[in-house]
């Protein structure tokens, strides 16, 4: 793939040039090292470069050599993270559904099947479309797990003895989960396509799934989906902050023209008008990589797998510290563990000790479980030194060195710390309720409070989590 707005830079700031427009820092030297190297790249729309939003220049011909690879009607960087493309798609698809009612005149809201654990800006783009919400809830884990296509199939005929399914302007899942789990996406879109109900995939920890041949039938771009989201930078070498948003080649009968114009209508609402050409040149230059190293790919999805065997062999000797396997199907570059047995122990405690004595991040410590995200760029000696940080931690649980005093104690404690009140079942959630990372909402505005929330509260708390809308 050629990089069109790599190129692009490179022979502007090879020009003699100057600057009488902005940014302010005019591309000259300030503060030295990185951040003169970061201005002396750092332009805006003038005559040479192009315009994000009416690309007729370099960001026009990457974009769509971007959909060369991808396979791709059209495909759209993104310069606001993947909550950008979530928000512009949810719009489009609520617009087109306006459109299709009667010129923007319809008077019913439309209605949105989403997965029960989507992200919270998909419950943003939701309130902002004006639309309605029936959740599609994923039955093996209501936080981490994979919607499957019975649960769809059950909301859909319920749809349709109500005489409502008309009213269904789009289906949202989020694939893989940020657990890993995969849902059967095509099998979910091919229902979906019987009723003419648009797909979206927030597939926003799944950017590399085009690239290993394992996972790439289970992207929502292979399975058919009409829009599918990737965030760059979860999995592939880019910038935080850049994301890609594909419109699919075989979504429905004559709407793909339609979708692309009303997609591009709102990525100009909801991004910047000034976008960072150094976020477009990143995430350019990360299609482009992954496009030129499959190979790579390929390796590490062998080098995943054998870690992931000699793991488990380590954490089967007491067996209480497990690599969780979702059943369907699950992401194997998500290294997703669990507490099964034994005395209560904090997550957060390992996820510190990790930090603190092994130099090892965790990317999530919740009451249960720990996450850790591996990505292509992570090497042989990178999983060594999990692999044996993990045997130490594992040795250590099954010597109660990480038990939680006082049966519960530490609990409480926390949730004292924490000085915040547990909403009461019966309650109504006055704003949304969710901890970072990962942003799934645990209630929504307006929620009634269940038994299952408020201990899922309480549980988030005493693993130390900050909850945000308490």
């Amino acid at each position: 793939m050629k990089k069109y707005i790599n190129e692009m830079i490179k022979e502007y700031t090879n020009r003699p040039l100057s600057p009488w427009h902005m940014p302010g820092h005019k591309r000259k030297p300030h503060f030295g090292g990185f951040w003169d190297e970061t201005f002396s790249r750092d332009l805006t729309e003038v005559p040479g470069t192009d315009d994000y939003h009416h690309p007729e220049g370099a960001i026009r011909d990457s974009q769509a050599a971007a959909a060369e690879v991808y396979g791709t009607a059209y495909s759209h960087y993104l310069v606001g993270g993947t909550t950008a493309g979530i928000l512009a798609g949810i719009l489009a698809l609520s617009e087109l559904y306006r459109e299709k009612k009667g010129n923007g005149l319809a008077t019913e809201r439309p209605i949105f099947l989403v997965a029960g654990n989507v992200h919270r800006s998909v419950h943003h783009a939701l309130r902002l479309a004006g639309a309605d919400v029936i959740n599609l809830e994923p039955k093996e884990d209501p936080y981490y797990g994979a919607v499957m296509e019975d649960e769809v199939k059950c909301v859909l005929d319920r749809l349709e003895v109500q005489g409502e399914i008309s009213r269904v302007a789009g289906c949202v899942i989020t694939s893989p989960s940020y657990g890993g789990a995969i849902s059967p996406i095509k099998e979910i879109h091919d229902l979906l396509k019987k009723e003419g109900i648009p797909l979206f995939v927030d597939e926003a920890h799944g950017a590399h799934f085009p690239f290993i041949p394992e996972l790439s039938e289970y992207s929502g771009i292979c399975a058919g989906a009409e829009l599918v989201v990737q965030s760059l930078h979860k999995t592939l070498p880019a910038l935080t902050q850049t994301g890609i948003i594909h419109v699919g080649q075989t979504g429905m009968p004559g709407q793909v023209e339609i979708l692309e114009r009303e997609l591009t209508r709102q990525l100009s609402v909801v991004q910047s008008s000034s976008p960072s050409y150094l976020l477009l040149a990143s995430a350019e230059q990360a299609v482009a990589w992954a496009d030129e190293h499959r190979e790579e790919f390929a390796v590490y999805d062998q080098r995943v797998h054998a870690f992931r065997e000699r793991l488990r062999d380590i954490l089967s000797v007491g067996n209480r510290f497990i690599l969780t396997d979702f059943s369907r199907k699950q992401d194997p570059t998500r290294i997703f563990l669990r507490i099964i047995s034994g005395p209560p122990v904090s997550m957060s405690r390992i996820a510190d000790h990790l930090e603190k004595e092994e130099g090892i991040v965790a990317e999530l410590a919740g009451k249960d479980e720990l996450i850790l995200i591996s990505t292509v760029a992570d090497q042989d000696a990178d999983f060594e030194k999990l692999l044996a940080a993990l045997k130490r931690v594992s040795e250590k649980l099954n010597s109660g060195e990480f038990a939680d005093a006082g049966n519960g104690d530490g609990e409480n404690r926390n949730l004292q710390n924490a000085k915040v009140s547990v909403p009461k079942p019966g309650e109504v959630a006055k704003r949304d309720i969710y901890s970072y990372p990962p942003g799934i909402l645990i209630l929504r505005e307006g929620d009634p409070v269940t038994e299952e929330a408020a201990s899922r509260i309480a549980g988030e708390l005493s693993a130390g989590r900050t909850v945000r809308g308490l």
